[in-house]
């Protein structure tokens, strides 16, 4: 049973991380290649989700589950 166990709530709290950021992801990505396509609107959109992102990934700090610095770096 998990509601006792440590290590069971760790490895859930680990896996939480990457179901937590796949809609994040997926909105910023989404909203960047419309932007890049040429919609204003979208490029706006992407803005803001860019920064819901890096707000993220700086609240999340140092984890090998999403592994932040290398997401943004190769980002630009």
């Amino acid at each position: 049973m998990a509601g006792y166990d440590e290590q069971i709530k760790k490895r859930i709290a680990f896996l939480r991380q990457g179901l937590t950021y796949a809609p994040i992801g997926r909105d910023y990505l989404a909203a960047k290649d419309a932007g890049r396509n040429g919609d204003k609107w979208q490029w706006r959109k992407y803005l803001e989700e860019s920064v819901r992102r890096t707000t993220w990934m700086q609240n999340l700090g140092v984890s090998w589950a999403i592994h932040a610095p290398w997401l943004i770096y190769w980002d630009w």
